[in-house]
């Protein structure tokens, strides 16, 4: 096993030999596009932002949208409505056990995720938590923290618009600067966690969408387009811009928000591992698109 920070396998299924064949399980699943929402306080005009983490209450405090302030909207079956962070991935909950405050934490939906949608007179709406049946308000005395406390629409602080910013197919258009670049191989008969055999100098991985747990989609959906806003350099390739999201990695994070490992190749090559070293960990700025 090689020790460099720089090199790591990416969460490969490895194929298995059976009688001289090789034999190899691929479940690809392709999720169709969905809209992405963002809620904009109407006491301060700030956008709702989810803690990535998710330890700490929803807060309006943004002027722009990014994974952070968006949403899937789900519609439950019984007529509400739960909020899927695009942070974390988690469903938004009111927290009775935290002043009813909102946190993206949960993995599934019941009562606490659950908000009946209010249209308002001015075309705004406002969420009432099916956990206690009270309306959430952004809090201006607390850091504009959402609560679900109120019993009553009493003005701005209660009203929300819900504006489309976006949609799950990769968050087209999204440009993230100073992210790492780093490099990772594979041993011959690797296939990705999308289910396909990877192609050097074309296959990228990015992290995990759940920082706790590995097993989670990858942050960018597979298939996402990752174009480098200038060439770079790969060491036994050449200039490349583009690069497909068909790998998640484990790194745990120890990169930049939204880095991007790129396959230089599989192992029986005895330039693959070198030519990864010497790629290193660089920082470009790129853009996802679908």
């Amino acid at each position: 096993m090689i020790k460099n920070s720089f090199i790591k396998k990416a969460m490969f299924i490895s194929a298995m030999l059976v009688s001289g064949l090789v034999l190899s399980v691929a479940h690809s699943v392709k999720a169709s596009a969905e809209t992405l929402y963002s809620l904009q306080s109407r006491a301060n005009y700030n956008y709702v932002c989810a803690d990535n983490y998710g330890n700490n209450p929803l807060v309006a405090n943004r002027t722009s949208t990014s994974a952070w302030e968006q949403y899937q909207v789900i519609n439950n079956a019984d007529g509400t409505i739960s909020f899927q962070s695009m942070a974390n991935y988690k469903y938004v909950c009111a927290d009775l056990n935290q002043g009813a405050n909102l946190i993206a934490r949960s993995t599934s939906i019941q009562q606490w995720e659950k908000f009946k949608k209010v249209n308002l007179a001015d075309g705004t709406i406002a969420l009432q938590a099916m956990a206690n049946n009270q309306f959430v308000s952004t809090d201006l005395n607390n850091g504009g923290i959402l609560v679900a406390n109120k019993s009553a629409v009493g003005g701005a602080w209660e009203a929300y618009s819900l504006i489309a910013t976006g949609n799950t197919s990769g968050q087209s258009g999204q440009t993230y600067t100073n992210q790492d670049f780093t490099a990772y191989t594979s041993p011959v008969g690797g296939i990705t966690a999308s289910g396909v055999s990877p192609t050097p100098y074309v296959t990228c991985a990015v992290h995990p969408s759940d920082r706790f747990n590995g097993n989670s989609a990858p942050i960018f959906p597979f298939g996402s387009i990752i174009t480098t806003a200038n060439s770079i350099y790969l060491p036994g390739y050449g200039n490349k811009s583009t690069f497909i999201v068909q790998d998640k990695g484990d790194l745990n994070f120890a990169k930049s928000q939204y880095w991007v490992d790129i396959f230089f190749g599989f192992e029986n090559n005895p330039n693959t591992v070198p030519n990864a070293i010497n790629f290193g960990n660089q920082t470009f700025s790129y853009t996802v698109s679908k």
